[in-house]
């Protein structure tokens, strides 16, 4: 005897009731004009809309989705005329496998406390954001497409204006889409077989910096040319893992390079009127010694009982307790994975809280995320994300 498990998908979809009240839409626009400033305002239009994947074990009870799901303030269904006429460009975006969906996640939530948990069944949900593009070139149209979705943590379908009247709900798998266009990782990105790296050995200076620069090793010529004379007495060539693991190790964000080096500063001659004029050095010995380290030593407190000298800092809490408190700079991977670099900050404080004294327990989180100013989203090095799209992840 077989059993056929049915399975009912629907596809809902909300959008703004006025232009006005595209928040996102008005944020990536405003974002994509901070990056390129060179782009005239009225050359394109961003609108945003969102919708849901649902697929259930269970039909659901008519009306339910939009009883949990549409604000009638803000929104409105899917009406037949969507955004009022047929669009040039959709770029429907939706979280990779592995990604996060807190909204997916809060819906299925939802839809089990509405229904009851037991006449649910099985309910999976996903959340795409529908982008809206129409520009006076298609130049422009491809430029903006591909600024609003992150290859490392989106999958991206792009919809025709025939594609986009014949759109609908479709497997729930999350793979990858249906008929879809993948917005594929850059080279730099992409996933890498495991043979060896282009031969060092015989490479010029300045093939050994283009090949640290394609590869985001940041390592420097001095830097480079040690891995290339080490290899050289082991006569053969560095594997790709060799030298990824090199390039962690002696990496900014591992050895601290800058905290630890020499500064040399000058006062730039073209600061603006009125900014802040502040005394600084015009050498420093060693950031992290000279400020961090140093202020601690200078204002020594009794309740500080283990500094600079352990995995994480220990601080009197009672006579009894003592807490311990980590930070961690690791916004270098976040400008280039954004995802994976912000994780291996949080991991890397419960890790070290762990590995203090004879070992701290971890009871809660300080959210602390900086990002550069926003006039860093231009003149970026190849591979660095503009910090309003490192906050998207």
């Amino acid at each position: 005897m077989s059993l056929e498990l049915k399975s009912f998908s629907v596809r809902f979809e909300l959008f703004p009731k006025s232009k006005d009240l595209d928040i996102l839409g008005a944020r990536m626009k405003a974002d994509f004009l901070r990056e390129n400033p060179e782009m005239d305002a009225a050359s394109f239009e961003i609108e945003t809309a969102k919708a849901y994947l649902i697929s259930s074990s269970h039909e659901l009870p008519p009306g339910v989705l939009r009883e949990v799901l549409l604000n009638p303030v803000l929104e409105r269904e899917n009406a037949p005329e969507t955004w009022g006429f047929t669009p040039e460009l959709v770029i429907e975006r939706r979280y990779r496998p592995g990604m996060t969906d807190n909204a997916a996640r809060a819906l299925e939530e939802a839809l089990r406390i509405r229904l009851g948990h037991s006449a649910t069944g099985t309910i999976r949900a996903s959340r795409l954001d529908l982008i809206r593009i129409d520009a006076r070139t298609s130049d422009i149209q491809s430029r903006v497409a591909k600024a609003v979705a992150h290859p490392l943590l989106h999958l991206v379908k792009s919809f025709t204006p025939k594609t986009w009247s014949e759109r609908s709900a479709e497997r729930m798998d999350g793979t990858s889409p249906s008929s879809a266009h993948e917005a594929s990782a850059s080279a730099t990105h992409a996933p890498e077989s495991a043979s060896p790296v282009t031969p060092l050995r015989d490479l010029t200076d300045e093939n050994l910096v283009a090949l640290s620069k394609e590869k985001l090793w940041a390592l420097n010529l001095a830097e480079m040319k040690a891995i290339q004379s080490h290899f050289e007495t082991l006569a053969r060539e560095p594997s790709l893992a060799e030298m990824e693991v090199i390039a962690q190790t002696w990496s900014e964000h591992c050895k601290h390079k800058i905290f630890r080096g020499t500064i040399t500063y000058s006062e730039p001659a073209d600061l603006p009127v009125g900014y802040p004029i502040v005394a600084i050095p015009a050498t420093t010995k060693s950031l992290f010694k000279s400020t961090i380290k140093a202020v601690t030593d200078e204002n020594p407190k009794p309740w500080l009982l283990s500094v600079f000298s352990d995995n994480a800092g220990i601080l009197a809490y009672t006579p009894e307790d003592a807490v311990c408190i980590k930070v961690e700079t690791h916004n270098s991977p976040s400008a280039i994975d954004p995802f994976a670099g912000a994780i291996t900050g949080i991991g890397g404080v419960h890790r070290d809280i762990i590995g203090t004294g004879f070992g701290a327990k971890p009871i809660f989180n300080l959210d602390v995320f900086c990002v550069a100013p926003a006039r860093f989203d231009q003149n970026r090095p190849d591979g660095i994300f503009p910090p309003s799209l490192i906050l998207e992840g």
